[in-house]
Parts: structure tokens; C-alpha cells; sequence
């Protein structure tokens, strides 16, 4: 019996090294596919949308994985990445079915496969190891009428971001042609001399999607082969422009529509030119606005303190960190749950943005898109115009009490805003409408500075990368307006936040209060030195100052003093509360854990003991 066990157990041993190779093998082979994402917005799982997507292809992608085999040496996180995105293409091949094939390509130095990768664009960048060999690591791909695109350089700081660019490449090549986007701005998307800015990022994004082409509105029509219409900062519209988004937008033409009572960008080319910012002229474009049933709050910009961003002010040595109030960081739960352009944006910022109101009695209905908290406050442009203060704008600040509209959907019948007939210098058109042919379907945003690059995205060239979604939103828009699927969820994951929001709220307060009073410190120095001046100009070819006038003087020199002191004080006030608020959410985090762990413990130990004495004395009895 003893021979025969240890024979069995002689033979346990490879049968089970055996079944584990075997189960290894069939998991690998079988089992591959299946993933458990247990973060929280699921961002190592594919969206829903990119499944549909990839099941649904139409046209065959080819697809080239370029990753040198030298990347562990240069970058341990690269050669990380390159396996993420290995795992990501071979899963998308699978639901692909067929249509989607992708090649895995090393290009080593001075081997065909370089020349490859060096034609198809991918960049090369330098070893760093002193042998002048390049690395690469970038995609590539053609469709079946040879049309290429392809991501140079799979930058770490788009990690996040994967998943969108490449279901973004893969639906782009997918498709057999792009939809038509017409372009009419007022301002320098295209990039602007004048401040030494490039091209901004949104147009790359509008690229992948659509074929754009500049609009001249002016000649008062609407090219008819335009899918989509975008206008950005319509100012000193002319009458012949004007009819011609008002016959496009009858004909049921879809247009996406950015107004801004304050282009800060438009301020900043004013300030290097020497000039004061010129209010922007919407009086061309007022009539249509009535027409469609909605206006723009005239000469005010939103604020809000809730949302606000946090800014550096104050020159060297006495800098300070404050809310800037027209500033807006708006999360996710601030934009339209239902409304498929929103989702998965994540964060919009927006900078000194309008506000955006239904008027008239026009058939339309204005659905948001994005509102501030109800904690928000309207101000006049004038006083954000010139050298604006942040703090002093929230410490006068005063909650309205109701939500301010910053984005909407219209949507509805309408009618022409000329009724009498095109305006002069416009031929007459047999085909000229005087009520919607079918619903208007519009996106009005009353915000143009988020389309530019400082406003959305950190870092410059290969090291850029999106802070916050104003992109996707703009993309979801059109894409929603053409009736294509957007690519919802994707864009945005990657720029999520999640604050603490009770946190938040009491700094926010505390430092209200705070910015208060030292604002009101501040005006009574202010006040005590005009006294003070206007006593020493009275003093009349060095007269003597009378008893009274030297107290006075006495008074208003002690006043200042302690005021200065109590300003210092309310100033470091502020920074110690900051910090003692860090220091009980650290002593939170640090024994949060272990005193409840023990309060576990200690409750299982007194269980564990009231049942022992519990069998004891059932024991006894």
C-alpha cells in the first residue's frame, strides 16, 4: 500500500505541471479576450461605442503597429504603453470581424522595415544611446482605395486618450469620404502672426472627422454641398451674410454657433496693437437670433465661484492663489445628462462666457447643454474688460441664485428673419423661404475662447495633451447634428477629475469671507491716504499744520498701520486654513483605515469572547 502511494504521488506531480501547461495554453489561446476593469469609469475597458463601431465596419482597415524592440531601453513606461496598446489593437481586430487586420512591424536601424516605417510618417526619435539609431513607435493605416492616416508618435501624454485616437483613426479610413464642414471665423483659428500662435488643436480634431472649407457668407449663399456649417464670433455681420444663415438654417442646413460677449482672444490682439478691446457688433446677426427665439444677455458674462478656476496672481514676491470667477471649469454633472453631445465630455472650460436666454414667442425650444451652478452671478463686461482683479471680483462677488445658461440645443419651426425679401446686393431666389422647410437643429455656445489652445490643452508640440474636453464637445456637437455616431465617452475619459467636492466648497467659502475683508481693508488704506494727501495739499507754501490737522494726520498714520496689520493678518488667516484643512484630511487618510480596522478587530474579539463564555457556561450547566 505504501509503494502504491508513493507511486501516485510520483506521478501527481508532472500530471498536475502537465494540466496547469494545458490550462495556460487553453487560457491563453481561448480565454484571452475577456478582461475585469474594476476601476471606477472603466477606462481599461472598451467603450460601447467603440464596440459598435468596430462590429459595424463597412471598409476594410489595414492597420501597422510600428514599436522598435529598443524601446525598454529608452523607456521602461514606453515599452508598458506599447503592450497596452498591442492588447487594445488585437482586441479591436477580434470585434472587428474581419474588416480590421493589424501588422506588427520592429523597425530596426537599417532594415526595410524603417524605410517603411519612415514613409508611412511614423517619427523617429534618437536612442540615447550614443549610436545615432532611431526609435519608433506609431501607427499607421491605409483603406481599400489607398487612403492613409496614421499617429506619428504614440505620445505617453495621450495615454489616457488611446482608445479615442484610435477608434478616431480607424473610423476616419473607414469611411469613404468625410463630411463637408464650412468654416466662417472672425477670429484666427487658423493660427494669428500677431501673438505667434500656431494653429489651433480643435482644427486637428475637425480634421480627422470632417473635410473642412472656408465659408465667405458674404456673397450672401451657403454653398449646397456643405454637410455642416460652423461660425464662430459672427461680428459686423453684413446683411447679404446674415441672409444667407438665415436661407441655410430654413432649408434645415445644421449650424454650430459660437457668440462671445468678451473674446478675450480678439482683446489680446487689441492690447498688442496698442488699442482698447472694441465690444464685438452681433447687430447684424440680432435679428436672426430673434427669429430662432433666443438672445445673449447684452454686455454681461457669466461668473460663478463654484465652478471657478484657480489662478496665480499678484507680482513676484507677493503672489496668491485665487478663484478667478469668469473662469469656468464646468464638470460633468454641470452639462446635459441626457443629451448624447455631452456625454463623456468630462470638463468644459470656458473663459468669460455669455449667457444664453429664450425670448419671443417663437415655435423653437432651448434646451441647455451646459449651466453654471445656481451659485452664479452676472457682471458687466466692463468690469472684466481692462486689467481685471480676480480677487476683487470675488470679494464683491454675490450669488444670483439661478443657473446660467452657457450652451444650448435649439431646435423647432421658425421663420425668416426677412420677410420683405432678400437684403440689396442679394439676387432674388425662386427658392427663397420664409418658414423652416423642417425643425431648426442649431448648437449655440456662448463662448469662443474654448476653442483655443489655452484655454483646453497643457504643453506645446509631441508634449501637448487635453486638460479638459472642450474638443469632444465640439465634435460630439457636429457629429450629432450629421446624425453620425459620436464617439461619446471616448474623448473625455482621459480628462476626468473628481474633486472633493465638500472640500472644495469650504475653502471656496472661507476664502469669500477672507477676500472680504481684505478687500475692505484695502479701501480703507486707500481712503486714509487720499485724506492724508488732500491734508498735505492744502499746506500752502510749507504753512505750519494746525493742532487739529496734526492729529488728523496722527489718526489717519495709526489707522493705516493697523490696518496694514490686520490685512497681514487676514492674509495669513487664509493660508493657515488652507493648511490646517490639508493637515485633517492627511490625519483622515492616515488613521482612518487603522482605527477602523482595529474597531473590527476589537468588535470580533468581544463576539469571539461572548460566545466562549456563552459555551462555558452552557458547560457548566
Amino acid at each position: 500500500m505504501g509503494s502504491r502511494r508513493l507511486l501516485y504521488a510520483r506521478l501527481a506531480i508532472p500530471l498536475v505541471l502537465l494540466l496547469f501547461g494545458f490550462g495556460v495554453i487553453l487560457a491563453d489561446r481561448g480565454l484571452s479576450h475577456l478582461r475585469l476593469d474594476l476601476t471606477e469609469d472603466r477606462r481599461f475597458t472598451l467603450s460601447p461605442v467603440s464596440e459598435r463601431l468596430l462590429e459595424g465596419l463597412q471598409e476594410p482597415v489595414a492597420l501597422r503597429f510600428y514599436a522598435s524592440s529598443a524601446l525598454t531601453d529608452v523607456n521602461p513606461a514606453y515599452a508598458s504603453h506599447a503592450a497596452r496598446v498591442r492588447a487594445l489593437l488585437e482586441e479591436m481586430e477580434r470585434l472587428a470581424g474581419g474588416k480590421l487586420t493589424v501588422t506588427l512591424v520592429d523597425p530596426a536601424p537599417y532594415s526595410a522595415a524603417e524605410d517603411r516605417a519612415a514613409a508611412d510618417g511614423i517619427e523617429g526619435l534618437p536612442s540615447g544611446d550614443g549610436s545615432g539609431d532611431l526609435f519608433y513607435f506609431g501607427l499607421a493605416g491605409n483603406n481599400a482605395v489607398d487612403r492613409q492616416d496614421g499617429i506619428g508618435f504614440l505620445s505617453l501624454d495621450r495615454a489616457p486618450l488611446l482608445e479615442y485616437d484610435l477608434v478616431s483613426l480607424i473610423s476616419g479610413l473607414a469611411q469613404v469620404g468625410k463630411p463637408r464642414l464650412g468654416l466662417y471665423s472672425s477670429l484666427p483659428l487658423d493660427g494669428n502672426p500677431l501673438l505667434r500662435q500656431p494653429p489651433q488643436a480643435i482644427l486637428e480634431s475637425l480634421g480627422r472627422q470632417f473635410e473642412i472649407a472656408a465659408v465667405a457668407l458674404e456673397q450672401g449663399s451657403v454653398p449646397e454641398d456643405l454637410d455642416l456649417l460652423m461660425v464662430v464670433q459672427p461680428t459686423d455681420l453684413a446683411p447679404a451674410a446674415a441672409y444667407a444663415l438665415d436661407q441655410y438654417v430654413l432649408r434645415g442646413g445644421r449650424l454650430l454657433l459660437f457668440l462671445d460677449p468678451f473674446s478675450e482672444q480678439a482683446a489680446l490682439a487689441s492690447m498688442v496693437r496698442r488699442q482698447p478691446p472694441v465690444p464685438p457688433d452681433f447687430s447684424g446677426l440680432a435679428p436672426l437670433l430673434a427669429a430662432w427665439g433666443v438672445a445673449m444677455a447684452d454686455g454681461r458674462v457669466a461668473a460663478d465661484s463654484v465652478t471657478a478656476r484657480r489662478v496665480v496672481v499678484g507680482g513676484q514676491g507677493r503672489q496668491s492663489v485665487t478663484d478667478y470667477v469668469v473662469w469656468l471649469s464646468l464638470p460633468q454633472r454641470r452639462l446635459a445628462a441626457e443629451e448624447p453631445m455631452t456625454e463623456g465630455v468630462g470638463s468644459l472650460n470656458l473663459n468669460t462666457a455669455g449667457i444664453l436666454e429664450a425670448r419671443g414667442e417663437a415655435g423653437t425650444h432651448l434646451r441647455p447643454l451646459a449651466q453654471t451652478s445656481s451659485e452664479a452671478e452676472e457682471l458687466p463686461v466692463e468690469r472684466i474688460a481692462v486689467d481685471p482683479d480676480p480677487q476683487a471680483l470675488l470679494a464683491a462677488y454675490r450669488p444670483g441664485g439661478v443657473p446660467l445658461t452657457l450652451a444650448a440645443r435649439l431646435q423647432g419651426p421658425a421663420e425668416s428673419a426677412f420677410p420683405d425679401g432678400p437684403p440689396a446686393g442679394v439676387p432674388a431666389e425662386a427658392e427663397r423661404l420664409l418658414r423652416s422647410a423642417r425643425d431648426l437643429d442649431l448648437v449655440l455656445v456662448a463662448d469662443s475662447d474654448l476653442l483655443f489652445d489655452n484655454t483646453w490643452i497643457s504643453g506645446q508640440g509631441a508634449e501637448a495633451a487635453p486638460m479638459a474636453g472642450n474638443g469632444a464637445l465640439v465634435v460630439n456637437a457636429l457629429e450629432v447634428l450629421n446624425g453620425s455616431l459620436p464617439l461619446n465617452g471616448l474623448r473625455g475619459r482621459g480628462v476626468a477629475e473628481r474633486p472633493f467636492t465638500v472640500i472644495e466648497d469650504m475653502r471656496r467659502e472661507a476664502e469669500r469671507a477672507l477676500r472680504q475683508r481684505e478687500q475692505a481693508l484695502m479701501t480703507r488704506i486707500d481712503t486714509a491716504q487720499q485724506e492724508m494727501g488732500a491734508i498735505e495739499e492744502s499746506m500752502d507754501g510749507g504753512v505750519i499744520l494746525s493742532e487739529a490737522q496734526r492729529g488728523t494726520m496722527r489718526s489717519l498714520r495709526d489707522e493705516v498701520v493697523q490696518a496694514r496689520l490686520e490685512l497681514r493678518a487676514v492674509q495669513r488667516g487664509l493660508l493657515d486654513a488652507v493648511a490646517a484643512t490639508e493637515r485633517r484630511i492627511q490625519m483622515v487618510n492616515v488613521l482612518a483605515v487603522p482605527l477602523l480596522v482595529a474597531l473590527v478587530g476589537l468588535v470580533v474579539l468581544l463576539v469571539r469572547r461572548h460566545r466562549a463564555l456563552g459555551r462555558a457556561a452552557r458547560g457548566r450547566g
